[in-house]
């Protein structure tokens, strides 16, 4: 008859709270340095080299759980220089072992004591039935599919579901292994697995995998339907109120630091620095303006009207949005867009004084400034339409070119005329007698 057990003497490593190993997983912690140097001399010694595991059963205790994992060292890592960074010890979990005199404390002068264990047989109670392996199979992959359908990550998703596959194509002398890999896998409750731990015999051990598997469906079930329901009994007000009362805290938090940056430079809020009031535009705006152009043709819109209301609410709505956001763009862009348009009552100050280009007062083509009055009169009354622009500009620069001509042929004309009756010669003069006084011939 083969023993059901054997016992082997073994450097044990306390694994910190809430780390646990087991068969079949791999995991990497710190240890300290006199752990370190002691696992070397034992890499030097044995091959492959063999510690116990054992976890602690709560956190800032020194108490052994009686049960662990013999492992096998995969890699130490020590720091690349001197510094205060830990090693990292990876180790891949073989075999449950058990304390032969429970309970052990242990101290910090010794890291890494020897101690007794056994190594129980996992048949010790036979084969588990048909019925346990089908039950533990059917709640690994409900477990499995519920937490792919839950998972918003595609990569985590598609990692579920080639667990799932490897259960339906595991067979069955492999479900104790099959058990390990999957109570190490999903999340749960730290006191499940140290139970779980505790599960030497392969029934045992399904079926504690099992009613571990159906309590963490049921948690999920219930958190998912928790929220969901939260979701349905929040009506669209509630959830407006909620996100406004968020924007609101923003909001506060934003002016505060606003304000604070208006004192640090001397600027006291609600007044300029030369002491005239701001305007409903400066209201939620101190510091430096980057859209000065923008604001301008706000407050040149009329007092009252429907586009004056949607720009001052849209310019208060870009001043409350941070500048790294997207969204911040979008209304930027809309404002600029909003301000180039040409609505009624709109007289900005560069175009309040523009002369009458198109005149018919005497000497106003001969003026150099025609053909630019001209230009702006036409940027003031009508918006766009740069190709009829450009074209009655150059119609007007003809005129003015043949007016200028013909003008400067009648100087010529004048002047030609003045110099030819300057060179005219003088006339004869004659001396007419009335006849009858006694005048001869």
């Amino acid at each position: 008859m083969e023993p059901t057990e054997s016992n082997v003497t073994l450097h044990t490593l306390p694994l910190p709270h809430p780390l646990l190993l087991l068969p079949s997983s791999r995991l990497t912690f710190p240890i300290s340095a006199a752990a370190a140097d002691v696992l070397l001399d034992l890499i030097d010694t044995v091959d492959p080299a063999t510690i116990a595991v054992i976890p602690l059963l709560r956190p800032n205790a020194r108490t052994l759980n009686e049960w662990g994992v013999s492992a096998q060292i995969v890699r130490l890592v020590r720091p690349t220089r001197p510094s205060s960074q830990p090693y990292l010890l990876s180790v891949q979990g073989t075999s449950r072992v058990r304390l032969v005199f429970p309970p052990v404390s242990f101290n910090n002068r010794d890291p890494l004591p020897k101690l007794p264990f056994t190594e129980p047989s996992p048949d010790v109670q036979g084969p588990p039935s048909r019925e346990a392996i089908a039950s533990f199979r059917a709640a690994a992959l409900r477990l499995l599919d519920r937490l792919a359908q839950d998972t918003v990550q595609s990569r985590r998703r598609e990692g579920w579901l080639k667990i799932a596959t490897l259960v339906e194509e595991t067979s069955d002398e492999r479900m104790g292994w099959l058990a390990d890999t999957l109570v190490g896998a999903v999340n749960t409750d730290y006191s499940d697995k140290i139970e779980f731990l505790a599960a030497s015999a392969l029934p045992t051990r399904l079926q504690c995998a099992t009613s571990l598997f159906l309590k963490q469906i049921s948690i999920v079930e219930v958190s998912t339907k928790v929220a969901s329901s939260l979701n349905e009994t929040l009506s669209n007000q509630q959830k407006e109120i909620f996100l406004r009362t968020q924007l609101a805290a923003i909001t506060a938090e934003l002016r505060n630091l606003q304000k604070g940056n208006a004192r640090g430079r001397g600027q006291s809020v609600g007044v300029h620095d030369d002491g005239k009031e701001l305007s409903d535009l400066d209201a939620d705006a101190e510091g430096e303006d980057e859209l000065a152009d923008v604001k301008r043709r706000i407050e040149a819109m009329e007092d009252g009207s429907e586009e004056r209301r949607v720009g001052v609410a849209e310019w208060r709505r870009l001043k409350r949005i941070p500048q790294q956001s997207a969204e911040y763009g979008v209304v930027r862009s809309y404002l600029e867009w909003l301000t180039s348009l040409p609505w009624p009552g709109v007289v900005l100050p560069s175009t309040r004084s523009i002369p009458s280009a198109l005149t018919t007062e005497p000497g106003a083509l001969s003026t150099r400034a025609f053909l630019a009055n001209a230009r702006s009169q036409l940027d003031a009354d009508h918006f766009g339409l740069e190709r009829v622009k450009r074209r009655l500009i150059e119609y007007l620069a003809v005129v003015r070119l043949r007016e200028t001509q013909i003008a400067a042929a009648a100087a010529a004309e004048q002047l030609t005329q003045k110099e030819v009756e300057q060179k005219a010669p003088a006339g004869a003069k004659a001396l007419v007698k009335y006849e009858g006084k006694g005048a001869t011939p």
